[in-house]
C-alpha cells in the first residue's frame, strides 16, 4: 500500500474518531440508565421476596398447619420471582461487558483499516 493511501485511510478514521466518540458517549449514558433500571428492578424484587416469605409465616400461624394452597402459590410465586432476579443479574453481567467488547471491536476495525491484521488469541 502506498504512503499516500495509507495516509489518507488515516485521515479518514481520524476525522470521524469525533462522531464515534460521541456515539459512545451516548451509548454508555444508555448502558448506565439501563444498568441503574436493572439493578432497582432486582432490588424490587429482592423486597418482594421478603414479603411473601413473610406471607407464608402468617399463612401458617393462621392456618395452624401448612398453608395449603395458599403457601403453595406463595412458593411458586416467591420462585418466579427468584428466577427473573437471576436473569436480571446475568443480564446486568452481560451489558457491563458491552462497553469493553465494543471497545476491542473498534480498535480490531482500525487494525484492520490499517493493514494490520487482527491479534486474536491463542485456542
Amino acid at each position: 500500500m502506498a504512503e499516500a493511501d495509507l495516509h489518507l485511510k488515516l485521515d479518514r478514521i481520524l476525522a470521524q474518531g469525533e462522531q464515534v466518540l460521541a456515539r459512545q458517549d451516548d451509548f454508555d449514558a444508555a448502558v448506565g440508565a439501563l444498568l441503574a433500571a436493572l439493578h432497582a428492578m432486582s432490588d424490587d424484587m429482592a423486597t418482594q421476596r421478603e414479603v411473601l416469605a413473610k406471607l407464608v409465616e402468617r399463612v401458617d400461624a393462621a392456618s395452624g398447619d401448612d398453608g395449603g394452597e395458599m403457601r403453595e402459590l406463595i412458593a411458586r410465586l416467591e420462585l418466579h420471582l427468584g428466577q427473573i432476579a437471576g436473569q436480571c443479574e446475568r443480564m446486568v453481567t452481560g451489558i457491563d461487558a458491552l462497553p469493553r467488547v465494543l471497545s476491542d471491536a473498534a480498535i480490531d476495525g482500525v487494525r484492520l483499516a490499517m493493514g494490520d491484521g487482527l491479534d486474536l488469541p491463542k485456542p
